[in-house]
């Protein structure tokens, strides 16, 4: 019984460690199989992932190329549309808009009954304009193209004006040697020579990088030998009839139909009163209205509005007008060309007076300083500017509360 007992619990034992030995066998591939599927997902995850990683790295690259090249061009724009100005301005802001300009300005700033009477008798004067304004003659692509142009303007003391005498075989005038940000003026343009040619207002001058002299202008003659130019507005005008480009002469608008005659012939000598006209600046912003010929009665039919921001990415060179730039006086091939100031607005022209608060500008056709309706002494210099006055010596400045006398020269 006892050796029966032996041969089952033998057969037994042999056949558990037959099963705990194929248990092994069966684990040991199980986990050999296991190791090797882990390995090649663990391969694949690895090659995924890496795939997913280049091509994020590629996106990524790409994506911030795409935002620089955004970034530098937009940066390009606020450059030129908000910090552009002449060398040596500064950044202002007017309380409405951002700017450019000159920290100084040279109107005459008074604090007293004796001071403001000794100002008044320094009204501005187309001399000053002659003696220390900047002349000019284009023809052609061309600067400084004819001296005997540049050398036969004159002042007339009796009728107050510069004179262009000669019938120019170049556009020339005269430009203010200060650039400005902000002006209104209104000048009447007239001849009394029989020709019929080209007057007009210097809106802005400026000279480029590259040292070139560019000119953006607001144009009139009363027929200019049969040309259908009338009254428009044109860049770098440098050829006889004003409606003719090439040259790089670009023609921002034109209200020509809105402008007649108006006089007995088409000349100016038979339109005695000649033209009216009215250019303001605000900024980068230009607007021009004139009179029919022969009135001087502005007519809104003919205004024209130019702004620089709008239309720069289509024309760059108008971004050297931004921020400021010189203004003045031209003709073409129009003898005895002359200008009446009626009213110029601008920061250098006022008397600012302290006693009343006032800020009085000079009207050339009463002869007399008038004050400006709703004008402060303070938001008229503006906060943060300097103003000397070159008739007292004195230097103020400006807290945007008050003006405060600082120096005396």
């Amino acid at each position: 019984m006892a050796d029966i007992l032996n041969t089952l619990t033998n057969q037994v034992l042999s056949h558990l460690s037959k099963l705990i030995g194929n248990l092994k066998t069966y684990v040991d591939n199980k986990a050999t199989n296991l190791k090797a599927h882990t390995d090649t997902e663990v391969e694949n995850l690895r090659t995924h992932t890496d795939t997913e990683l280049g091509d994020l790295r590629t996106h990524t690259d790409t994506g911030l190329s795409d935002l620089r090249a955004y970034a530098e061009v937009e940066f390009a724009k606020l450059n030129q549309n908000a910090l552009t100005g002449a060398k040596g301005e500064i950044l202002f802001h007017s309380g409405t808009a951002v700017f450019t300009q000159s920290l100084l300005n040279e109107g005459m700033v008074t604090t007293s009954t004796a001071e403001y009477n000794t100002c008044i008798n320094k009204a501005p004067s187309f001399k000053e304009v002659f003696e220390t304004w900047k002349p000019f003659s284009h023809l052609n692509g061309k600067q400084n193209a004819n001296a005997n142009d540049l050398a036969s303007w004159s002042y007339d003391a009796t009728r107050d004006t510069i004179v262009e005498s000669a019938n120019s075989e170049s556009y020339t005038g005269y430009v203010s040697p200060k650039t400005y940000s902000n002006f209104d003026v209104t000048v009447r343009c007239y001849s009394t020579n029989s020709d019929d040619d080209t007057i007009g207002l210097v809106g802005a001058f400026a000279v480029d990088a590259n040292g070139v002299e560019h000119t953006l202008s607001f144009l009139a003659t009363p027929y200019s030998n049969g040309s259908t130019a009338r009254w428009l507005c044109k860049v770098d005008h440098c050829v006889f009839d004003p409606i003719t480009t090439g040259y790089n002469q670009i023609i921002l608008a034109n209200k020509s139909s809105a402008v007649t005659t108006g006089g007995s012939g088409k000349n100016w000598k038979g339109l005695p009163n000649g033209i009216t006209i009215h250019m303001t600046r605000d900024g980068n912003k230009f607007t021009a209205t004139c009179s029919q010929f022969n009135s001087t009665t502005l007519d809104a039919n003919t205004t024209m509005t130019i702004d620089l921001d709008a239309l720069s990415d289509t024309y760059p060179v108008l971004n050297n007008f931004k921020g400021s730039a010189s203004w003045g006086y031209s003709s073409f091939s129009q003898p005895d060309s002359c200008y009446q100031n009626i009213s110029i607005t601008n920061a250098d022209g006022y008397i600012y007076d302290l006693a009343t608060n006032k800020v009085m500008q000079y009207n050339s056709k009463t002869g007399k300083w008038e004050a400006i309706a709703g004008a402060k002494v303070t938001d008229t210099i503006g906060a943060g500017r300097l103003s000397f006055n070159k008739v007292t010596g004195k230097l103020f400045f400006c807290n945007g509360n008050e003006v405060i006398h600082i120096a005396s020269i």
